[in-house]
């Protein structure tokens, strides 16, 4: 299953998940975007909250480091 999670500082997006169950609307909240990337890597650290169905927020942090490879 294909799903789109897009994150813009201030603004909330909106995804359907489809589940054995049933379709689930998606609410992704983004409030930090933080990125230093360069020719070599870098980072990005994402701060957002998550809702099903507009019900039970998630607060979710999300850290990456990027590497070239090789």
């Amino acid at each position: 299953h294909d799903m789109e999670l897009v994150f813009v500082k201030g603004s909330r997006h909106i995804t359907r998940m489809q589940t054995p169950y049933g379709d689930l609307d998606v609410g992704i909240y983004t409030n930090t975007v933080q990125s230093s990337l360069g020719a070599r890597g870098g980072s990005i650290h994402l701060g957002y909250s998550v809702d099903f169905n507009q019900q039970e927020t998630t607060n979710t942090k999300l850290d990456m480091e990027i590497r070239l490879k090789g």
